[in-house]
């Protein structure tokens, strides 16, 4: 199941899955996770044949800090003179072909090289935010390397972007957060000073790193207590797989403390 798909209506996560607080994951280590990226290729080319296309691993897999069972596998496919595809449709559609049974792992997004090249249109976690993860960190997988042809986003660009990026989110209903599993929310309760670090480097970096530099700021004294315990919890969550599994009774309290941290830097930016 997709952690993104809601389960039903009213029904929270912890209560969908009362026996599993994590979604099913493969143990994969970083080889398999990188041979099961290049291997997406060859499902993109049977979606979309006789189209110019290239594939990118981001995320974890092109800054660092995959961790196997915990980590997505987050692929780029570039594609140029789209036409009338519908790149939304089909990456959900290749990200399902993807995925082996009972594993989410594999997350593929579709993007017109023009609207990357442009910035004209909006995405999750913002359009500027992707072509600088690109620019800096994503590995070429297949195709040509279409980076030099994307300007790179202007300081002042990733710091609006970061306040849409938190507003939308703070925006969401009480049943999308409701059903967020534990890894959306680990995500998410990092997110603040990943944006942080973002609007005060004009970089995109990893969960541990942007964590480790938010922590250690003189920002973080005026971060919300219960915002800043569950953001430690996030830290340490990347590195003991112990940690990934808080009781079920704590996540009201850690939903609540991404909203506040969002909440946060909204004020700060």
């Amino acid at each position: 199941m997709s952690v993104n798909e809601i389960p039903r209506a009213g029904k929270s996560y912890e209560e969908a899955h009362p026996y599993d607080l994590l979604p099913p994951r493969t143990a994969s280590g970083l080889e398999e996770a990188m041979s099961r990226a290049l291997g997406v290729a060859e499902t993109v080319k049977a979606f979309i044949p006789g189209y110019r296309w290239t594939l990118y691993a981001l995320g974890s897999l092109g800054y660092g800090g995959y961790v196997p069972g915990w980590s997505d596998i987050d692929l780029d496919v570039i594609v140029s003179d789209p036409g009338e595809l519908d790149l939304a449709k089909l990456s959900s559609e290749i990200t399902e072909a993807s995925n082996e049974l009972n594993s989410d792992e594999i997350d593929v997004k579709l993007f017109d090289l023009d609207a990357l090249i442009e910035r004209n249109r909006s995405i999750d976690y913002g359009i500027a935010n992707r072509v600088v993860m690109l620019l800096d960190s994503a590995k070429l997988l297949h195709g040509p390397d279409i980076r030099s042809r994307l300007p790179r986003p202007t300081h002042m660009e990733l710091h609006d972007e970061a306040r849409n990026i938190a507003e939308a989110l703070t925006g969401k209903s009480d049943e999308w957060w409701n059903t967020r599993p534990v890894d959306d929310l680990a995500a998410i309760i990092a997110l603040p000073a990943r944006l942080y670090y973002t609007t005060a480097v004009g970089k995109v970096t990893s969960k541990q790193q942007a964590l480790s530099y938010f922590l250690k700021s003189d920002a973080a004294g005026t971060y919300p207590p219960e915002a800043w315990t569950w953001a430690t919890w996030a830290y340490l969550a990347r590195f003991t797989a112990d940690a990934r599994k808080p009781p079920m009774s704590g996540l009201p309290m850690l939903r609540s403390a991404a909203r506040s941290g969002l909440e946060w830097i909204l004020r700060s930016l």
